[in-house]
């Protein structure tokens, strides 16, 4: 047994002395560990470069976006959709009859309004119903400077020739161009004709349909064209070209102008002849311009210049306007190239006089005007404002739209034009929701003409009719509500002819139609009208005349006298009736002033009757009476629910209101008060919802009788005067940006003066109707006109301007500066000033990221790096600022909690360090833990060992012998 035991004892000691494994390097838990660490060593790599702990950052430095470069902002888009297209000179601009729009394309300007870097556009903007438009076209011409445009009804396209290529902007004012263009549905096709003129820029372009095509005279050319149709201009010149079915073909005749390009060429219809005026002789500064007048028909040129005509000048507005039936023309640059000019002249049938407007332009140059026929009006857009004693004010280039109609400017979308001063019939026309005037035309004029105006909305517009009754005042106006019509009885003529009328015409639709009743009430003066809804009929109240006082039935085809009972309105010699329906009372409310006795009152009276089938019933009532009165305002207001009567005369004038209601008159406190006056016209305008009363007849002095044309309201009690009135073109601005105030003048007999108070820092108070500002300091401005007329009475008008400093970038922010491939960030950019609409670019986005047009962008990068972010924001005026914010992208899934969005809690890595010392901390950790892991298994492995030997030897020494260990078969 010795033996044995001494074997055991060795055994015991083998198994409970400590244990050095050789075989440790290739166990699994090292192995696992040097793995781990192989895979972190390329991160801590990359990421333990000297890179200091970065946090979000951003600038809110204001800045113009630059157009070429690279990094963040090498790429802007247009601040976009803008209102209108941005300011540029050297346009051109063509009435498309075809799409029904003005179209607008090319010229040299800038993106930005007040003042970024130099551009050649070709850009097709549209304009429609007071409105521009950009049109994206799948091909376009090049960037062109003062190409020509006109449209070809032959063609049914607007036609587009030369101007300065601008391809390459760098030789945007050497090279000419002779390529021709078609416009046509909106889309640009390049014409390839056998034949073209040389190339050349500012040629006179319009359509002559005597010739039956485009006639193209002069321009400043480039003699000897190469390959491409392109050239160096040199030299103005004066041939003669016609473009007929799409061939040009060289007509030059042997009498022509002189040399010359930027002059106006347009074709009145009304003459029947093409007219050809000014222009400059050479590209030289203070060249000598041209003022002669030339006409071309049947081929040849002939000078038709007279003594009395614009000055000097080019590049000026000229079209033939249909409304007007003239050739207009307006600005120009001056002799001397020292001064815009500003004058509107008219040319009909080769004569010239000078225009005085209500309201102008700003003087300008190398602007574009068209006809634009079915809006009744001329259209001009943009040009330079150059003049330099006038900097604060006026100078650059511009972009606003104004049309010229029936004598008078306007800024586009804001008629400015008002119906002339004077006695005028007025009523709402239910059927076409506006209020129709009927204007016997400008007090003084030499010919009297009958205008037709619109009242809708706050505004006034002028109808073109192709026919019309003659020039009248004091006829009998109502609206027949069963026929659908307004309906115009007599009056009095203020032209040639009978004094007295008796015609009859219905107005819908915007046409006036002449009716041939069998019957009529026969001439007559100061008669009134109105429709008696419970008779179902016009009722008529003759006034000077035959039969004073006779009631006349309208049933929608012919007159008819109306069968009385009891007493009648009575009268001798003029009574001036007044009448309006009451729909409360259900009866017409008819009053007159008479000199006699009622209800033993002696003396002149003020007398109130109504009529119903028939029935006259006198409701005057002595207690409280207006004043015996003729001459005044009388309508119904449906929002008072009662009759109003406005003003007149007994003698001295009157401004009083007063009211009657349920059978009762009563005076009405008013203050402000439209100014005493007789003869005014009112209605209820049913559409803007209150009383409208326009002009009439006062003076203001002894020495300055007036006829008005001011337009008032009148609601609850309240009379608010709408024109005069101030207005912006743009009512907020970056400062720097040039804004329009325009005064809508009521224009009375004389010339009004205006005073502007309240204007923004860098605009200056000007005696004129129309400001061109240019602000200096933001702010909201409350900008007030006093209008001043002969005789001393002054109206105010005011309106507010919004000024906003330029735009900054307040902050840009990414919510997660430090994150791994595939997590989230999101990019926020908080604009500050600007004017809205906003478009932003981004640049130095990490791949997986897509730029888009959003001020908040959501980034998923797709690769580890470090990037700075930028964001350019640009507003509507084309204003931008730019800022950048650093972004580190890891390549690991990080911890919850250590700048992972998914694990919640993360602050960055702000919170631990630099990237290196993150991956540091990463493979410490990992490092640790698997020690740990390998240290507790081999703790295990020990004692399970220990304990299986232990149970070994405690069996073998339990073992009398050999026969006794376990398997030998024996029992002990």
């Amino acid at each position: 047994m010795a033996p044995l035991k001494g074997d055991l004892d060795r055994m015991s000691t083998f198994f409970r002395r400590p244990r050095t494994r050789r075989s440790l390097p290739a166990g699994p838990a090292l192995v696992v560990a040097f793995a781990l660490l192989v895979l972190l060593l390329p991160i801590f790599a990359l990421t333990s470069a000297s890179a200091p702990a970065i946090e979000p950052r951003s600038t809110g430095i204001h800045a113009r976006a630059p157009t070429s470069g690279v990094g963040p902002w090498a790429a802007r888009p247009m601040a976009g959709p803008p209102a209108e297209p941005p300011v540029r000179e050297y346009a051109s601009m063509a009435w498309d009859a075809a799409d029904g729009y003005a179209v607008l394309f090319g010229g040299f300007g800038t993106t930005s309004t007040s003042g970024g870097p130099d551009q050649a556009f070709n850009d097709t903007w549209v304009e429609s119903n007071g409105s521009w438009s950009p049109i994206v076209t799948p091909v376009a011409p090049p960037p062109l400077v003062a190409p020509a445009m006109a449209y070809d009804p032959n063609a049914s396209a607007v036609i587009l020739f030369g101007g300065w290529d601008c391809t390459v902007q760098s030789a945007c004012w050497t090279t000419a161009t002779n390529a021709t263009w078609e416009f046509h549905a909106g889309t640009w096709t390049r014409l390839h004709p056998a034949a073209s003129p040389s190339p050349r820029v500012s040629p006179s372009l319009a359509y002559d349909p005597t010739v039956g095509g485009l006639v193209l005279f002069g321009g400043y050319a480039a003699i000897g064209a190469t390959a491409n149709g392109t050239g160096t201009a040199k030299v103005a010149v004066n041939d003669t070209w016609t473009f007929v079915a799409g061939v040009w073909t060289n007509v030059t005749p042997t009498l022509s102008p002189s040399p010359r390009w930027q002059a106006g060429l347009s074709f009145d219809a009304k003459a029947g002849a093409l007219y050809l005026f000014g222009g400059a002789r050479n590209n030289a500064v203070r060249t000598p311009l041209f003022n002669d007048t030339w006409a071309f028909a049947s081929g040849s040129w002939a000078n038709v210049s007279r003594p009395l005509g614009p000055p000097r000048s080019a590049g000026m507005a000229f079209s033939y306007v249909s409304s007007d039936k003239a050739i207009v023309l307006f600005g120009g640059i001056n002799n001397t190239y020292d001064f815009a000019l500003g004058a509107t002249w008219e040319l009909r049938s080769g004569v010239w006089s000078r225009l005085t407007t209500n309201v102008s332009p700003p003087a300008r140059w190398s602007t574009t005007f068209v006809d634009a026929l079915p809006a009744g009006y001329g259209l001009l857009f943009g040009g330079n404002l150059y003049s330099p004693l006038s900097t604060s004010t006026y100078g650059g280039l511009t972009n606003d739209s104004w049309t010229f109609s029936h004598g008078n400017w306007s800024v586009l979308g804001s008629n400015a034009s008002v119906p002339p001063p004077g006695i005028s019939q007025m009523v709402y026309d239910a059927a076409d929701n506006e209020t129709v005037l009927l204007s016997s035309g400008p007090v003084g004029s030499t010919t009297s003409t009958s205008e037709t105006w619109v009242y809708k909305a706050d505004n006034w517009s002028i109808v073109p009719t192709p026919t019309a009754p003659s020039a009248r005042t004091h006829a009998a106006m109502a609206y027949d509500a069963k026929d659908g019509y307004v309906l115009l009885f007599g009056g009095t003529s203020t032209g040639r002819g009978p004094f007295y009328l008796n015609d009859t015409w219905t107005f819908q639709a915007g046409n006036w139609t002449h009716r041939a009743p069998r019957h009529d009430p026969g001439a007559q003066y100061g008669a009134a009208a109105a429709y008696d809804a419970k008779d179902g009929f016009v009722l008529l109240l003759i006034g000077q005349g035959r039969a004073v006082g006779l009631a006349w039935a309208w049933n929608g085809t012919d007159w008819s006298p109306v069968t009385s009972h009891g007493s009648t309105p009575l009268g001798v010699g003029y009574v001036a009736f007044r009448i309006a329906y009451d729909p409360v009372a259900a009866y017409v409310v008819v009053t007159q002033a008479f000199n006699e006795s009622c209800n033993g009152v002696v003396g002149n009276c003020f007398r109130t009757w109504s009529f119903v089938g028939g029935n006259w019933t006198d409701l005057t009532r002595p207690a409280t009476l207006p004043p015996p009165l003729l001459q005044y305002a009388l309508a119904w207001d449906a929002a008072d629910q009662a009759v109003v009567m406005f003003g007149g005369q007994a003698g001295p004038l009157y401004n009083e209101t007063w009211q009657f209601q349920a059978g009762v008159w009563s005076p009405v406190t008013a203050s402000p008060a439209p100014y005493p006056r007789y003869d005014a016209a009112m209605t209820y305008d049913g559409g803007d919802g209150y009383l409208l009363l326009f002009g009439g007849f006062g003076p203001l002095s002894a020495s300055a009788p007036t006829y008005f044309a001011d337009t008032w309201s009148y609601n609850a009690g309240v009379w608010t005067v709408r024109i005069p009135s101030v207005a912006v073109s743009l009512a907020s601005v970056d400062v720097g940006v040039p804004v329009h105030i325009a005064t809508r003048s009521s224009s009375p007999t004389g010339v009004p003066t205006f005073a502007y108070t309240g204007l923004p820092l860098g605009c200056f108070s000007q005696n004129l109707p129309t400001l061109v500002c240019r602000p200096t300091a933001a702010g909201t401005y409350a900008v007030a006109v006093t209008v001043s007329y002969p005789g001393g009475t002054v109206s105010h008008a005011a309106v507010s301007l919004n000024v906003q400093p330029s735009p900054t970038i307040a902050a840009f922010q990414a919510s997660v500066a430090s994150l791994t491939i595939g997590n989230r960030t999101t990019l926020t950019a908080n604009v500050a000033g600007g004017t809205a609409p906003f478009t932003f670019a981004y640049g130095g986005l990490p791949p997986g990221c897509a730029a888009a047009n959003v001020s908040t962008l959501t980034c998923t990068p797709t690769a580890p790096g470090n990037y700075t972010i930028g964001v350019t924001a640009t507003d509507r005026f084309g204003e931008a600022a730019n800022a950048s914010v650093k972004v580190v992208v890891l390549g690991l899934q990080l911890p919850p909690g250590h700048g992972n969005p998914k694990g919640g809690g993360g602050s960055g890595p702000g919170a631990l360090g630099s990237p290196a010392t993150v991956t540091v901390l990463v493979v410490a950790v990992a490092a640790v833990v698997l020690g740990a892991l390998a240290l507790a298994a081999r703790r295990v492995r020990r004692a399970r060992l220990r304990r299986e030997g232990d149970e070994l030897i405690r069996t073998m020494r339990t073992l009398d012998g050999p026969d006794d260990l376990p398997g030998s078969g024996r029992a002990r």
